[in-house]
């Protein structure tokens, strides 16, 4: 996801707690809200780099594994 120039992405919560205590990503806040659960945001600049490339490669993979799925959408397919 993109948002407000950063590259937002739901990955395993261990991954984004590791992540933000490194300082390399910050917690993904949309529109003010409290900070999402299991979601981080990488600087937008920094996206071009080996490690933010692995992350979204991570990102995308966790998601086809269906971690990224709202409960609800499976529901409304039946």
């Amino acid at each position: 996801c993109v948002y407000h120039g950063t590259f937002a992405l739901k990955l395993p919560e261990s991954d984004v707690a590791s992540l933000i205590a490194a300082s390399t990503a910050d917690d993904f806040r949309p529109y003010g809200k409290p900070k999402m659960r299991a979601w981080c945001s990488l600087p937008g600049e920094d996206c071009s780099t080996l490690e933010s490339e692995t992350l979204l490669l991570k990102a995308l993979t966790w998601a086809r594994l269906g971690h990224g799925r709202h409960p609800m959408s499976d529901a409304s397919t039946s």
